[in-house]
């Protein structure tokens, strides 16, 4: 299975990818096509979902560089109830990170969860470090795998019960003193075969020095939410 947690897309440069051409920026910042028949589309618009919308969350700096920071709450699901297999995952950046990973975190049916708080089994929000080290000391639980071992079957209409089974894609960010901003991650997949790429337009920041005032980067230590 392809290691899906290593590639970076600085600004608007096409990186192609190992199994197809990947889909990039146009200038107009809209997702363009690739030349093949891969399908390109956007949350709500195709088989996979990552049930997100637009938006975005900053993490304060917690010390000196380097760090890093853990960013989930992309919860990858049919749309349609068909088996999704994943192909890989990539970033689109406005400051790059020393290093983007994409992780793959499953978590079973409330009956199977054993130990820990129930808070340890929500979706991540934003944490200091990444799985097991969290700074702050929290511990979140589930499987982390670097990459999907076989196909996502989870039904979007699935998720409305926090008790049933689920899969999180999680983006842990190396950043050095610059920061670091995502705007865009891009999964390639495949369903029946058929290629597609989902445009997910949730910003993630690290704080730095190249990260715009608007976004709330506080010089004091905070705790970031969880879930």
């Amino acid at each position: 299975m392809l290691d899906v947690a290593r590639r970076i897309l600085p600004g608007c440069l096409v990186v192609a990818c190992l199994l197809l051409a990947a889909a990039c920026d146009s200038p107009d910042g809209e997702a363009s096509a690739p030349a093949t028949d891969r399908v390109v589309h956007e949350e709500g618009e195709g088989p996979l979902s990552a049930h997100t919308g637009l938006g975005d969350q900053a993490i304060a700096q917690p010390g000196k560089p380097p760090w890093k920071a853990s960013f989930g709450s992309f919860l990858l699901c049919s749309t349609t109830g068909a088996e999704i297999e994943i192909e890989d995952v990539r970033f689109v950046t406005k400051v790059e990170p020393q290093r983007a990973e994409a992780w793959f975190r499953t978590i079973p049916e409330a009956s199977e969860r054993n130990g820990g708080k129930p808070i340890s089994w929500s979706p991540i929000g934003m944490l200091w470090g990444s799985h097991p080290d969290y700074l702050d000391g929290t511990r979140m639980h589930g499987d982390f795998r670097r990459t999907m071992d076989g196909p996502l079957a989870v039904d979007c209409e699935d998720l409305a019960d926090p008790d049933n089974g689920r899969v999180e894609l999680v983006t842990v960010l190396s950043v050095g003193e610059t920061g670091a901003w995502v705007q865009q991650t891009h999964v390639d997949y495949r369903v029946a075969g058929a290629p597609y790429t989902l445009v997910i337009r949730w910003q993630n920041l690290a704080c730095g020095t190249e990260i715009p005032k608007r976004f709330w980067c506080p010089k004091l230590r905070r705790i970031p939410m969880v879930g």
